[in-house]
């Protein structure tokens, strides 16, 4: 099949969770032999990578309109058709996506209308183009809301539609129904009371809709989680599906990742002990085969329990586990954290936060290596992807059992003989600290390595998606 897919962001070059699925699903795509081309504004980013030195401009018109698409290829076959032109042929300046996130919610709200027409019509002129030279694509794949209009309009192609974070929704002023790109006789199908809904625009024109686990599906079709769209995702519930995301293995691989202080794999896992022991000398923890190393999942914020955390601290940490947790998130609850810190100075380090800025998916694939259990506790949780991350590492995760995370552990026995992890089903500090305990009882055991095997063996590859997303695309 000949896909295209359309996408405000693209990772590395746009540092978003709707980037990094789009990068990842057009990559297991192309490895299934699709033809894959991704669609979307020239970031500022593409210059910085050297992309835009060997590229094909040309011109793409449309009534009123006109862009440059910049044609390149990135290294793993998928192509790049990068969008830059003014809305009207009257402006002359072609900056219209300048910066590095043009759809950031600071931006003003009658240029993200205009910036969201923009890619809209772009698209749809690519896809008259491609049918003109007999060369049409089989399918026009939409992600979130800046895409989402172009559902309305016609893109001669099957149309899907994944909604990655419905919280951003574009939703503007009725008036703006002709900026965004929406036809005039199809704009009742965008409106969402008196205004504007670019999100309900694609609900209501995509041939398949889907979001990034079954868990997320079953929260958009429920009351309060939907900001004010559950009932059009209901109505259209026969072809809304959640397709359960992957981790990208060239990234993530203890096998070949350069990063790690020596590989290892879920056959010999050897080299993990390697990485804890390198990671303990240089954090100057004292070195014990009977104390896990464990880490906090994401920054210390309410929304990823780190309030149940701080709470727990003192019996938590009763269990003799070195706790590894980032120097970032809420002011109060870090505050907290460093004021007991010097009590635990065995057991507790205050790290800078893995999560953000240069080099830290390095750092946190280090810290994935080194760590035996992987702490996991948000209030709620839409795909599961840090706990794909940790199995892959074979950091057996600590887990939170809602959302994504209640549908992707199966909660280890005291023999260690089944299950993929310890898993929490009511959240607060005195269920979070009797997981913890049951986890590092289990490290103490014989079958220790043998439940790590099992979480490691686990297929959280992009094929998977990949291969539900083709079946999607022929339905």
């Amino acid at each position: 099949m000949d896909i295209l897919m359309v996408s405000a962001e693209l990772s590395p070059f746009a540092d978003s969770g709707c980037g990094v699925v789009v990068a990842a699903l057009a990559k297991g795509l192309r490895q299934l032999g699709h033809e894959v081309t991704v669609a979307l504004p020239r970031l500022d980013g593409f210059e910085a990578a050297g992309l835009m030195l060997a590229r094909r401009l040309s011109p793409l018109e449309w009534d009123g309109g006109q862009a440059v698409v910049f044609d390149c290829q990135l290294p793993s076959g998928v192509k790049l058709a990068l969008f830059d032109g003014a809305p009207s042929k009257a402006e002359k300046a072609p900056a219209r996506f300048a910066g590095e996130a043009p759809f950031a919610s600071d931006v003003e709200p009658e240029v993200l209308a205009e910036r969201c027409g923009l890619l809209v019509r772009a698209v749809q002129a690519l896809c008259a183009e491609r049918a003109k030279a007999g060369q049409a694509f089989d399918v026009v794949h939409l992600f979130d809301w800046p895409a989402a209009p172009a559902a309305l309009n016609e893109l001669g192609a099957r149309v899907v539609l994944t909604i990655t974070d419905a919280t951003h929704q574009g939703s503007f002023p009725a008036r703006a129904a002709d900026s965004l790109g929406i036809p005039k006789e199809r704009a009742g199908e965008a409106r969402a009371g008196n205004r504007v809904n670019a999100l309900k625009a694609g609900i209501s024109g995509a041939d398949v809709i889907t979001t990034i686990s079954d868990a997320y599906a079953r929260d958009l079709a429920s009351d309060g989680h939907a900001g004010g769209l559950t009932r059009v995702l209901v109505d259209r519930s026969d072809v809304f599906f959640g397709v359960q995301l992957g981790v990208d293995y060239a990234v993530y691989n203890p096998a070949t990742d350069p990063s790690l202080a020596q590989r290892y794999d879920a056959e010999d896992a050897s080299g993990k002990q390697v990485c804890k022991t390198a990671l303990l000398r240089q954090l100057e923890i004292p070195l014990s085969p009977e104390r896990p190393l464990m880490a906090f999942a994401g920054d210390l914020t309410r929304a990823a329990g780190g309030d149940w955390l701080v709470s727990a601290l003192p019996k938590l940490l009763a269990n003799d586990v070195v706790l590894l947790v980032a120097d970032g998130g809420d002011d109060t609850l870090v505050s907290k954290l460093r004021s007991v810190a010097d009590r635990y100075q065995d057991n507790l380090r205050i790290l800078p936060s893995w999560e953000s800025g240069d080099g830290s998916q390095l750092e946190k694939r280090r810290l994935l290596a080194a760590c035996d259990l992987w702490l996991i506790a948000p209030r709620s949780d839409r795909s599961a992807t840090e706990l794909m991350l940790a199995e892959r590492y074979g950091a057996v995760p600590v887990v939170h059992a809602v959302g994504a995370l209640a549908d992707s552990v199966v909660d280890a026995d005291a023999e260690l003989s089944t299950g993929t992890g310890f898993a929490f089903e009511e959240g607060s500090p005195k269920t979070l600290t009797a997981a913890v305990a049951r986890a590092v009882s289990g490290y103490r055991k014989q079958r220790w390595s043998a439940l790590r095997r099992r979480v490691m063996r686990q297929d959280v590859s992009w094929d998977r998606p990949a291969r539900r997303f083709q079946q999607l695309y022929r339905a």
